[in-house]
């Protein structure tokens, strides 16, 4: 290693020959702009997502920031596997905002969903997968809305629901059962929905959250 760093000096040297002020402020230069790209930070946190401190934290997040936005990766702790991947950009006046590609896993290190924030809101496909890792619903939305088609699955891969929405108002909707026959959508309401919200360990579904 001090043999690399010595001939980068000797070849820097060369480059600025005897012009030492310009040598100098290059190196600072790239000094600087190292930290400002490298700089990175962990924080830990309690159970209700509260600062504080190693020995009381279930999770952990390492920070990467730039000039431009704040690279974040949330781990369980103590165990450090990955519980979220995302990226903020700090706005003027205001707290660190969600703007980028995330991903949320489980303990277990299974991925729960997927997808875009732009400025803090949901925009665009967001998948949310069951515990085996096929797609449970793709979802789409429009500034943080049910906007678009939208499509729920079975776990064998088959087309539950298919739903229309205009920001939020269901335009339409066709559901099957698990064979691909058309069935009352209420009768899917009632029973398979139902079933599936105890498969997914009660989490939120789309379709429930967003009418």
């Amino acid at each position: 290693m001090l043999v690399v760093k010595i001939q980068l000096l000797q070849s820097f040297s060369f480059v600025f020959g005897s012009n030492r002020n310009n040598y100098l402020v290059f190196l600072i230069m790239i000094f600087c702009s190292a930290n400002l790209v490298l700089a990175q930070d962990t924080l830990y946190y309690n159970n209700a997502w509260k600062p504080c401190k190693k020995k009381e934290a279930a999770f952990m997040r390492t920070t990467q920031k730039d000039l431009e936005q704040i690279n974040v990766i949330d781990f369980y702790y103590p165990s450090k596997k990955v519980q979220m991947t995302g990226s903020y950009s700090k706005i003027e006046g205001s707290s660190e905002i969600e703007n980028g590609f995330f991903q949320y896993f489980t303990k277990g290190g299974i991925k729960t969903s997927s997808g875009v924030f732009i400025q803090g809101k949901k925009e665009g496909n967001w998948k949310y997968f069951y515990p085996n890792g096929s797609v449970f619903q793709s979802w789409n939305f429009k500034d943080d809305k049910s906007n678009g088609y939208c499509s729920t699955f079975y776990l064998n891969g088959k087309v539950m629901r298919k739903e229309e929405y205009r920001y939020n108002e269901l335009i339409s909707e066709i559901c099957f059962d698990e064979i691909g026959k058309e069935i009352s959508c209420i009768a899917l309401q009632n029973d398979s929905l139902s079933n599936l919200q105890n498969q997914m360990n009660q989490t939120p579904i789309p379709s429930q959250i967003k009418k």
